[in-house]
């Protein structure tokens, strides 16, 4: 996670981005299901968390192609980030 790279048509490099867990938060893909979120916040955080203990966000990531001047809506993703309240 966090900064890497990828090839290009061009034979150079482009770099990426993916965000990085924490021990308050976790980021999943915006696509995915419900029970996977929660199989996850209790992998996470232990089978017997309340579930009103956790918030959940969407954020719009920009993840490919860091350093293009040009808007592309491609080279952004949406996350949802999963936080532990308190």
């Amino acid at each position: 996670m966090g900064y890497g790279t990828r090839p290009n048509l061009c034979g150079g490099t482009i770099r990426t981005f993916t965000p990085d867990d924490t021990d308050e938060c976790f980021y999943i893909r915006g696509d995915e299901s419900l029970s996977e979120i929660i199989s996850r916040a209790k992998e996470k955080w232990g089978a017997d968390i309340n579930m009103d203990d956790i918030n959940v966000s969407a954020e719009n990531i920009h993840e490919d192609c860091l350093d293009y001047d040009l808007y592309d809506r491609s080279d952004y993703a949406d996350y949802l980030c999963i936080s532990i309240i308190g």
